[in-house]
């Protein structure tokens, strides 16, 4: 847990020292140091054994005494291998292939290396973040200082983050689009020096996606918080268990014609799942890099799937998002008795349109199975309650994000499919296209939380009570109260300066003195048809409070989305929408065929959820008792509706499948259209 001394003393001798224009004294840095020692939270502090050290140090001491240096070294060098091969082949699983196993084996190692170096550093800086972020600061600036927008914008007359965030104002992607552009035309040191590999799209759920650069230094740095990851992972999860050197499930589902080339050979335009640096980790996936060539989504999940179900000892699934793990395991219970036969037959069934010199090369690396088979159809034959558990005894944890317009998708997991202790769900990294902003330190914890990365970004926050200004004030990372709620707002290493994420973050609480935050929603993420303001937080917690009154005739809330009733007349539809109300669109897990039975159900649903919202927010409630805000109306929708949402707009926007994110707040007309006319009422 964090520390509430470290969170309440915010101040540090470096700091008054810095405010008073000189340097500390010898007793200052003496009673700083201290203080670290005795105050501070040392829970991620890389452990040192200093017995152990000073044993050995003497025994090998002891040892040169006798032995000539040459061959103790030599004799050491053996014995290290020795214990390598031995700790190899204690993790090896028999059905990996040994060159993969191998490769997958030292990359483990260093990044566990690297981890090291890194917790040992995050705890190190984590006593004067204000020291931290100028130093972080100072070192984007000089990187990027001879790039056309740093000379530009004057930057180089930049001495300290007060000079910065007076000269520089708060940005978003359309001032940096002219730069990229020329990025991708092949020019250089335009807006960073780092050589771009890649440009990563934003998923664009609510509006126009934003075209990013992914450079060289972004991959070193990436390479970074993997081991960060590696190294922590083996001291809170059952991380040998998992891993032991098997193929790991990746549901991201990426293949080459989401890809557009630039001007600059070798680099392109694509979702950031789909970047080189993951090229690099070859062949440890479950499926092999063959199937991620199927241009088609469903039919490239089915193969995928198949692969993953075929390998009874996997240990660890990486799905991005909940929603994508969501809807793999939809996917399963709908067609798991072909999955299952395909897997008895060592082929892909007919039905699947695959290109055949795909669909051969595939079918290479299958061999029939009816042992396999026969033990997966006697599992699903239960029922699919806990059936990731039962299917793969092995798993230990999956890997996807949890938080905001995912919470529903990640409720519903641990209600059905993933039900027992024994499978972690952990939300990693608080991440975009943008780069990496926080991870999660404590995988345990029931609500993710994640510890800011001083190291990687320069992080200004906007008090949520002044978003909507054009240039707000913002405050420091040293300045955050406890409890309170902010838009993030990141300076990085490829000259995002001031970049307003968009993203609301509550800091929860403090390692030492960098914050640890939780994902609230993003800042459009209310409706406010009077200025109420209602959080799409809020509105999914009243769907979740008003369903368990009608449970069973209500099973769950499927999914659901929301608008304002302007957004009715934008799409055409004017039947019974007067007045200003909030517009929902759920979808309900029900077995109620009875169109008047369902209509009813759904009127007193209506009521329920409107009186927890009024007793809830003050604002709702006072427009509501002066009828400034008339109830509420739910729009019942047909069954698999948002799963139809979301081919649809795969299909009429650039959105790649593996960044499509359901918004919850509605600005788009064609989206509202679509789900009236999924509505069951």
């Amino acid at each position: 847990m964090a520390s509430r001394r470290g969170a309440d003393r915010r101040g540090s001798f470096v700091g008054v020292a810095a405010m008073q224009g000189r340097r500390m004294s010898l007793i200052e840095s003496t009673a700083q140091f201290v203080q670290q020692l005795s105050t501070g939270n040392h829970s991620l502090a890389v452990p040192f054994n200093y017995g152990y050290a000073a044993m050995t140090a003497a025994g090998f001491a002891f040892l040169l005494y006798f032995i000539p240096f040459l061959l103790l070294v030599g004799v050491g060098f053996l014995l290290t291998l020795l214990y390598f091969a031995v700790d190899f082949l204690r993790k090896w699983d028999p059905n990996w292939k040994l060159k993969v196993a191998l490769k997958q084996y030292a990359m483990t190692k260093l990044f566990y290396i690297v981890g090291c170096y890194y917790s040992w550093y995050y705890h190190k800086k984590s006593f004067d973040v204000r020291k931290w972020q100028e130093e972080t600061l100072q070192n984007f600036l000089k990187i990027n200082a001879d790039t056309d927008y740093s000379k530009d914008h004057k930057l180089a007359s930049v001495n300290n983050s007060s000079d910065f965030t007076r000269m520089h104002p708060l940005t978003k992607f359309s001032h940096y689009a002219p730069y990229i552009e020329r990025m991708k035309n092949g020019e250089k040191n335009v807006l960073t020096a780092s050589e771009p590999v890649f440009f990563g799209t934003t998923s664009g759920t609510t509006g126009v996606p934003a075209v990013l650069p992914f450079t060289k230094w972004m991959m070193k740095q990436h390479l970074g918080l993997y081991g960060l990851f590696s190294f922590n992972a083996e001291r809170y999860l059952p991380w040998e268990k998992s891993h032991r050197l098997r193929p790991l499930f990746k549901l991201n589902y990426t293949h080459p014609g989401v890809l557009k080339p630039t001007k600059v050979p070798g680099v392109d335009i694509g979702p950031i799942t789909s970047n080189p640096m993951w090229k690099r980790m070859g062949e440890i996936f479950t499926s092999p890099s063959t199937a991620f060539q199927i241009a088609d989504l469903t039919v490239g999940t089915y193969v995928q799937l198949m692969f993953a179900l075929k390998y009874r000892d996997l240990g660890a699934m990486d799905g991005t998002f909940a929603s994508n793990v969501y809807f793999v395991f939809k996917r399963m219970e709908e067609e798991w008795p072909s999955l299952v036969q395909d897997i008895r037959m060592g082929k892909f069934n007919k039905n699947l349109d695959i290109p055949q010199d795909i669909r051969q090369k595939l079918e290479d690396q299958m061999e029939p199975d009816p042992m396999r088979a026969d033990e997966l159809e006697e599992e699903f034959e239960k029922g699919m309650d806990d059936i990731a558990h039962r299917i793969w005894p092995e798993l230990k944890f999956v890997l996807c994000i949890t938080t905001g317009p995912f919470a529903i998708y990640y409720q519903y997991l641990r209600k059905k499919y993933i039900r027992g202790p024994e499978i972690i769900i952990y939300s990693m990294v608080f991440a975009a296209t943008e780069g990496f902003f926080g991870f999660n330190f404590w995988p345990h914890s029931s609500v993710p939380r994640y510890g800011l990365l001083p190291h990687i970004n320069f992080y200004e926050f906007v008090p949520v009570e002044l978003i909507n200004e054009a240039e707000p004030q913002t405050v420091l990372m040293d300045q955050v109260q406890l409890g309170k709620e902010y838009e993030l707002v990141v300076t990085t290493g490829v000259n995002l300066n001031r970049y307003r994420m968009g993203d609301v973050v509550r800091v929860v609480s403090f390692y030492n003195q960098v914050p640890i935050v939780e994902f609230r929603q993003r800042t459009g993420g209310n409706l406010s048809v009077r200025g109420e303001k209602v959080s799409e937080i809020l509105i999914y917690e009243g769907l979740v409070e008003a369903v368990r009154d009608f449970e069973p005739k209500l099973e769950r809330v499927v999914d659901y989305t929301c608008c304002e009733n302007v957004m009715l007349d934008v799409a055409g539809y004017t039947v019974n929408n007067s007045g200003a109300r909030h517009i929902l669109f759920v979808e309900f897990g029900t077995s109620i065929t009875d169109e008047g039975e369902l209509k009813q159900i759904v009127l007193e649903f209506t009521e329920k959820y409107d009186n927890w919202m009024r007793s809830k927010h003050p604002s709702y409630q006072k427009h509501r008792t002066s009828t400034n805000i008339e109830m509420c109306r739910i729009f019942p929708l047909k069954q698999g509706a948002f799963n139809r949402l979301r081919e649809f707009i795969l299909k009429t926007t650039p959105i790649s499948a593996v960044q499509l994110k359901i918004p919850r707040i509605l600005s788009k007309k064609e989206m509202v259209l679509f789900l009236i006319n999924e509505s069951i009422l």
